[in-house]
């Protein structure tokens, strides 16, 4: 439903709670509890205005790092343990209003202990306060086991059904009770005039918003912290806050006559001599975070971008177009599949990346990181460390049993610089090493090279991939490669997502053929849901393949190193007068 109404959205979040201490910023799955119901209002597109109320200072600076407006604070006499919600919505509202110099017509509360309500379900419960024209639309979730008919009192030691007219009787099989709901504490959606006029959160004419149980966990005790972690490690969370970072708010440094440059790629942790050099050749844009949309609206005077690694979205013909003057796209990366490779060449645009220079020879992290990786499938580190947290120790060392890497042998597909490295560690381990690359000569002492891939995976008790992805290599490890390996080995992907047969590694992780399997990469990195890939809900529900989100190259020192290799190639091209 599209609608011009002023919609104002509120967290109320006061910095005492005798329950749980500190209860609306106490960390959550890596996030402050408050940041989910945030990331759930900033995101529905019918609230038009979205703030805090709060006493405390700190639940105020930690709001604005997540991206609310705090603009007043609330009075110590309304954040006792005594006020209702009603009497501090209330106050929100004709603050904000105040602030805002305007009057809503709707106002929306997302409670704080509320983090699995996502935005659809804010704009749907709007949606259907606006159509009915109710006083309020309140969340409620469906009862089964808590069902009122269940309900019992004790006395002097005895059970008695609650009340009389809901007896329970010798059999009340969940299936056969009457439907009955209970407030979820997720939403509260009203008139203006309910809380204003009628100084209520409910009103006259009260409409439900029925959501399921997996998003209506109301955090009140401990046991709902773990109950809501659980279900956001499962999948079952659509609200992924993320917090603002020094860099994430888009702006231009002015420098007349110099060529216009989009830095969309993090900075925030580069030494201040490149941040300076930038500045001075370049009229930049720093747009680290910027949505697609935003990014779209900067490219018309932009000459040349500097892209993310691992963007959110593929620079394509929609992008490409909306940027006449756009000359150069460099990404500070080997690996360029989130660039059209087709369409920019096509409108006179060079991509720069740092495939085959000789800076990149000096870069380690992927390296180490693949190494990384598969020692910790090997060792089953992610079991060892889950299980401690669980007070498990040697009592199930059983399933922490493992081998030794010395004497067994690595299979290495693509040797070039990562995979020579990767021999290189293995080599130290004691591990033996093959290589099978057509498009390269092995020189490497000890690594032996395999003219057929089959002999490699047929030998190997660990293959790791490494293979930059172009048309050839798209797919090359499918459902033959996998029936090839040995049975019970190990299988690791450090290089692209769509360069093997995600489906067949699947299939042969869950017949036996592969005893576990560890990628940092998945297919279509760009889209935005990716709990719904095949290869992390096959995760979610068992401990044999480990999955890292592309952070191989992600180090302070390979990136800065990157950078630089990049602004040296983008310098050198405007070198060339006929090129400019």
């Amino acid at each position: 439903m599209r609608t011009n109404k002023k919609i104002l959205g509120v967290i109320l979040a006061r910095g005492g709670s005798k329950g749980i201490p500190q209860k609306n910023i106490k960390e959550l799955n890596g996030h402050p509890l408050l940041a989910y119901s945030l990331y759930a209002g900033l995101k529905c597109p019918l609230i038009t205005h979205f703030v805090v109320s709060t006493d405390s200072t700190k639940i105020a600076k930690i709001a604005k790092q997540y991206g609310a407006a705090v603009p007043f604070m609330r009075p110590k006499s309304l954040a006792r343990d005594t006020v209702s919600s009603r009497d501090a919505l209330h106050h929100a509202v004709l603050a904000a209003e105040k602030y805002y110099r305007m009057i809503f017509d709707y106002v929306i509360e997302l409670p704080a202990t509320g983090p699995l309500r996502n935005s659809q379900d804010a704009r749907s419960a709007l949606n259907k306060l606006i159509r009915t024209k109710a006083d309020s639309v309140i969340s409620v979730t469906r009862v089964y086991d808590r069902h009122p008919v269940r309900i019992k009192r004790i006395k002097r030691d005895r059970l008695f059904d609650f009340t009389k007219e809901l007896p329970e009787g010798e059999s009340s099989r969940r299936q056969d009770l009457e439907a009955a709901y209970v407030r979820n504490g997720a939403i509260y959606a009203m008139k203006r005039s309910t809380i204003i006029s009628q100084y209520s959160r409910v009103g006259k004419i009260c409409r439900p918003y029925i959501m399921p149980a997996e998003r209506s966990i109301n955090i009140d005790e401990a046991v709902d912290f773990f109950l809501a972690e659980a279900l956001i490690k499962k999948g079952y969370c659509d609200n992924h806050p993320q917090e603002l970072q020094t860099d994430c708010t888009v702006r231009t440094i002015q420098n007349k006559g110099k060529p216009r440059l989009l830095f969309s790629s993090p900075y925030y942790f580069f030494p201040k001599a490149i941040i300076n050099h930038l500045n001075k050749k370049f009229e930049i844009t720093y747009a680290h975070n910027a949505s697609p949309s935003e990014v779209k609206k900067i490219l018309p005077k932009i000459e040349i971008w500097i892209t993310s690694t691992c963007p959110s979205y593929v620079i394509d013909a929609s992008f490409i177009k909306l940027a006449p003057r756009l000359k150069i796209i460099a990404t500070p990366s080997t690996g360029t599949n989130h660039i059209n490779l087709d369409y920019a060449p096509k409108m006179g645009i060079t991509v720069l990346s740092l495939k085959k220079t000789k800076g990149v020879k000096n870069i380690y992290a992927s390296s180490e990181f693949s190494f990384a990786l598969m020692l910790a499938t090997i060792k089953k580190l992610n079991k060892a460390m889950e299980a401690t947290q669980c007070g498990a120790w040697r009592d199930k060392e059983h399933e922490f049993r493992n081998i030794e890497l010395h004497g067994k042998t690595l299979g290495l597909i693509g040797f070039g610089r990562i995979g020579k490295n990767m021999a290189k560690y293995a080599k130290s381990f004691g591990m033996n090493v093959l290589a099978y690359d057509p498009f390269t000569k092995v020189k490497v002492p000890r690594v032996q090279q395999m003219s057929q891939l089959n002999d490699l995976l047929r030998k190997s008790d660990i293959v790791s991939v490494h293979c930059v992805l172009n048309e050839k290599t798209r797919g090359m490890f499918n459902k033959r490669c996998f029936d090839a390996m040995k049975k019970g080995s190990v299988f690791l992907n450090t290089s692209r997502g769509e360069i093997i047969d995600e489906e067949a590694l699947i299939k042969s992780l869950k017949n036996g053929k592969l005893k576990a399997a560890a990628v940092d990469v998945i297919s279509n990195e760009h889209v935005k849901n990716k709990k719904d890939h095949p290869l992390i809900q096959y995760s979610r529900e068992h401990d044999n393949l480990f999955i890292t989100p592309h952070i191989a190259g992600c180090t302070v020192d390979s990136e800065v190193k990157a950078i630089t290799e990049i602004i040296q190639q983008i310098e050198q091209y405007l070198s060339h007068p006929k090129r400019r």
